[in-house]
């Protein structure tokens, strides 16, 4: 006869999975097989493979609940020809949980998966107990947890046997309706978990991580605990950063805002100044018009150089030192009035 046990999670990634039961099975060749099972649960995909290999098997199967069978690891026991169960062990199913992240369309299809695999799990545990589906679905949506003597009373297990010196916790945060649980006077330890089953069951901890629990002396459960927090920890750190970030660049995009509003005031301010002193110019030659002055001529009009050429060069000569044009005429009047008699009077006469 050959037997393993599972004092695990039922989850390929972090605990006991269906590719190990094939295996089992497999080495089994036909012949009886016991699956001595002591588990909180886990992933139900991976729990209903167990369940259909367990029954698909040529062979004998048993499955003895030596301290828990719980959520998807009560399913896998009723996969089994002959389910016993410790007088002191505990059985519980419940509906299928699982968290999820999204808009409106993902929450919506998780919950119709869910509720799929609610039916899939009635149908089975309705089979084993002989019970009506819609009182196994009555006793899912309770969470119904149940001694050895109450589950055979149910109909989920065939025979009860002596009470096991087996310690019984779990991670009560796990479930949403725990029983108060005794522990045993003589529990029996739990063997600290190696190295090498540490890394297998963490692939992605790190390994000063995995060092840590060795030292400790953890099991799997304690590891896998202290594992998630650790990940909640580093997701919360994670968020801070994120937050950080967020507001740093808040504040960056401001001042970016500010600067360029203050940029653009300043243009508008140098275009209306730009503007006012081209409205000044025009004015002033207005008035030079009404007055009876003409305006130069842009070239030269008897050959050499007239009064009106030195006049405008003279204009030019000021208007590099970054005078405005009007500005230039008025500096080149006063600096030099001959110059500006000499200009008129010979725009006079032409």
């Amino acid at each position: 006869m050959t037997e393993i046990a599972v004092y695990s999670d039922i989850d390929s990634m972090t605990g006991f999975g269906p590719q190990a039961l094939r295996d089992a099975l497999a080495e089994a060749d036909g012949g009886p097989m016991t699956v001595r099972l002591n588990s909180e649960g886990g992933n139900v995909i991976d729990g209903l493979a167990c369940y259909n290999l367990l029954k698909s098997y040529a062979g004998e199967t048993t499955v003895v609940v030596d301290g828990m069978a719980l959520s998807i690891a009560s399913l896998v026991a009723c996969g089994a020809d002959k389910v016993q169960m410790a007088e002191n062990s505990w059985f519980m199913i419940h509906n299928p949980h699982n968290q999820v992240a999204g808009d409106g369309d993902d929450l919506r299809d998780m919950a119709g998966l869910l509720d799929g695999m609610r039916d899939q799990l009635a149908t089975v545990y309705s089979a084993k107990s002989k019970k009506s589906k819609e009182d196994v679905l009555q006793l899912m949506d309770a969470e119904t947890w149940m001694t050895g003597p109450q589950a055979l009373e149910a109909g989920f297990v065939d025979e009860v046997t002596a009470s096991l010196a087996v310690a019984a916790e779990f991670d009560a945060s796990r479930f949403s309706k725990p029983p108060e649980i005794q522990k045993q006077k003589e529990p029996v330890m739990a063997t600290p978990a190696t190295f090498t089953e540490l890394k297998a069951a963490f692939p992605r901890a790190k390994a000063e991580f995995l060092v840590l629990c060795q030292d400790k002396g953890h099991t799997l459960d304690k590891a896998r605990a202290e594992y998630d927090e650790a990940t909640a920890k580093a997701l919360e750190e994670t968020t801070e950063e994120l937050a950080k970030a967020r507001a740093g660049f808040e504040e960056f995009k401001k001042e970016t805002e500010s600067k360029a509003k203050a940029e653009e005031e300043e243009k508008k301010e140098a275009d209306a100044k730009a503007k006012a002193e081209e409205e000044e110019e025009k004015k002033a030659a207005e008035a030079k018009a009404k007055s009876g002055v003409k305006a130069a001529a842009s070239g030269k009009t008897r050959g050499g150089q007239n009064a009106s050429d030195r006049f405008h060069e003279a204009i030019a000569e000021k208007m590099k030192t970054g005078l405005p044009k009007a500005k230039a005429m008025r500096q080149v009047c006063i600096e030099d009035p001959d110059l500006q008699q000499e200009f008129i009077a010979e725009a006079n006469a032409v």
